[in-house]
Formats: C-alpha cells, sequence, structure tokens
C-alpha cells in the first residue's frame, strides 16, 4: 500500500511508534465494556506526562494497539511500562480479578516514514477483519477509523499527523484514507505484518481442510522436535521442563489459531487451566519461543507432514528390502 505523500522520514520531535500488547494467556484485555474508555483514558494520561500524544488506536479482546508520537526513546518505555501498570491495576480491580492482565513484554516498533505510517495503519484496522469479527474495517466499534474517517469526533486523538501520512490536504486525505479501506490487504502482507508487531495469528487457511486432530498432533510433533523430546509421549506425558515447555509452546499456537481453546488443552494434558495459562505466559515472554512462535501454522503442519511422509516412505523401503529378502532366501 502506498501513500500519496512522498517517501520521507519523520524528524525526532515526530517520532512515531506503534506500541502493541498482549493479553496473558486467553485472558480477555476488555471483559466488561467501561473499560475500553478506561484504557483509552489511561493511555492518554500516560502519555501526557512524558509531553507525548495518543494518534490512533485499535482495542481487540487480546490485543491493545496504540500509535504514539514521543520525542525519545526512553520515554516510548517509560509511557508502556507506566501504561501497564496502571490499567492492569484498573482492570483487575474492576473485575475483581487478580493476576497478570498482559502476557510478557510490550512491543514497540519505530515508524519512521509517512509510507510506513499509512501502511501500519491500514494493516492495523483491517486487523479486526482479519480475526473475522466484523465484515469491514468500519464496523469494528473499538477503533480510532470512524474519528479519522471525520464521522465522529476525535476523543484526545491528534490525528492530523496520520491524516497528514495518507495527504497533504486534509479532504484528499480523508480521500486516501477511505480508498484504503475499501482494499483489502493480502494473505501475505498481513502475515508478514503480524510477525513484525509480534500478533501472528497462526490462521489455519481453511479449518474445513484441517482435521483438528491431525493439525494438534501436527503441532505437538513440531513442539516436540524444537524441543528435543525423542516422542510424542514424552512431549504429553512427560513431567520434566522441556516437557512443560514444549506442551505450552503447542498450547500457544493451537488457541491462536483457533484450533481448540485452553481449557480443552488443559484437560487434553491433565492440567489446571490455571496452571497452562501460567506456562502459556512464560512461554510468550521467552525470547527463544518468540521467535519459535512466529513461524506459520501453514509451515508447522507443512513440516510435520513432510516428516511423516519420510517416516512412511522410509518404512516403505525397509518393508520392501525385507520383502526381497524373503524371496531371495526362499
Amino acid at each position: 500500500m502506498r501513500s500519496r505523500q512522498s517517501v520521507g522520514t519523520l524528524s525526532k520531535a515526530d517520532a512515531i511508534h506503534h506500541v502493541v500488547y498482549r493479553s496473558a494467556g486467553e485472558r480477555h484485555l476488555f471483559p466488561i465494556a467501561v473499560l475500553y474508555d478506561t484504557c483509552r483514558r489511561y493511555a492518554n494520561n500516560a502519555l501526557a506526562a512524558k509531553r507525548g500524544a495518543l494518534l490512533t488506536y485499535l482495542f481487540l479482546p487480546q490485543e491493545a494497539h496504540f500509535i504514539v508520537r514521543l520525542s525519545a526513546e526512553d520515554a516510548v518505555a517509560q509511557f508502556a511500562q507506566r501504561f501497564a501498570q496502571v490499567y492492569a491495576r484498573a482492570r483487575n480491580r474492576a473485575t475483581r480479578d487478580r493476576g497478570h492482565v498482559f502476557g510478557g513484554h510490550y512491543k514497540s516498533i519505530p515508524l519512521t516514514s509517512p509510507v510506513a505510517l499509512a501502511e501500519d495503519v491500514w494493516l492495523l484496522f483491517w486487523r479486526p477483519v482479519a480475526l473475522k469479527l466484523v465484515a469491514t474495517p468500519r464496523r469494528y466499534p473499538h477503533s480510532s477509523l470512524r474519528a479519522l474517517l471525520n464521522i465522529v469526533p476525535p476523543r484526545r486523538l491528534q490525528l492530523a499527523a496520520v491524516r497528514h501520512a495518507f495527504g497533504a490536504q486534509h479532504h484528499t486525505a480523508i480521500g486516501a484514507l477511505r480508498a484504503a479501506m475499501r482494499r483489502r490487504p493480502g494473505e501475505k502482507e498481513l502475515q508478514k505484518w503480524e510477525q513484525v508487531i509480534g500478533v501472528v495469528s497462526y490462521r489455519i487457511a481453511t479449518a474445513a481442510d484441517v482435521d483438528p486432530d491431525v493439525a494438534l498432533s501436527a503441532i505437538e510433533s513440531w513442539s516436540a522436535w524444537q524441543s528435543s523430546l525423542g516422542s510424542l509421549a514424552a512431549l504429553r506425558h512427560g513431567r520434566s521442563a522441556a516437557a512443560a515447555r514444549a506442551r505450552a509452546l503447542v498450547a500457544c499456537v493451537a488457541t491462536a489459531s483457533g484450533l481448540c481453546t485452553a481449557s480443552a488443552l488443559a484437560r487434553h494434558y491433565g492440567y489446571a487451566r490455571s496452571t497452562l495459562s501460567e506456562h502459556m505466559t512464560a512461554c510468550r515472554a521467552d525470547h527463544d519461543n518468540q521467535r519459535l512462535l512466529a513461524t506459520p501454522v501453514a509451515q508447522i503442519l507443512a513440516a510435520a507432514a513432510a516428516a511423516a511422509a519420510a517416516r512412511d516412505s522410509g518404512r516403505a523401503v525397509r518393508d520392501e528390502s525385507r520383502d526381497e529378502y524373503s524371496d531371495s532366501a526362499a
């Protein structure tokens, strides 16, 4: 996707970052409706303390996205940590809940040119559609897209920088943004963006084409190999730290892909639901696991299928050799 602005860079005073949070396990970040306003208000307050500004946002059940303007990298870290602390306390107080709200560390991606900003905004607002939450970006209620399009008034948002990435004049920017929201990004574009910002969804292309039991077994085989376990039995029933890590890796991939729920996997492995959730949170926070979790689920399934085919081919060769030996002996 191309902005109508010429390619350039943003000045240090205009340093813009996409800050992303993910929930801990399958925890809903906004289990009651009032928390959407609470989240936006706390983000604005945390930014104001650092002389920053909220440009746009998107809130999903298990993700919170902010595009912010701050003057220095350390200000981004201070804002992100402060916001996470105050919102987690507010969310748990409102729901009478306990435990971690956010899973692992936030991620911050600098957007250093108008083109990068425009492309990020375009893909961000298509994410609810990619997750099958709505049919079109404008129908999703928990984002600032409608304010950007001048449909509703902005609420403590500085929209000019985002609009300027789509066009130098107000009316041309709104027109270009509307055109962008009508053009659906391709699967590869979405997957590449998801990997960059750390929210890979591991969507299985067509769930009808994949048997859930076969897919889960394939993910388990991949995880067992990545964890240096000798067999699926070691993954499913082992009591070692490596086996627990491998099961958490399976759970992260399987739940993110929509293959099954964490509760179902907890029963499958004989875990308490809370125990598996803790293991999943630790898995997502680990740097090596983050690299593994960036693997598209289609690639995991293909690798498992190739390995199974190789094993079957090896068996066939051994059986054929055995038959030839039996014939010659006879």
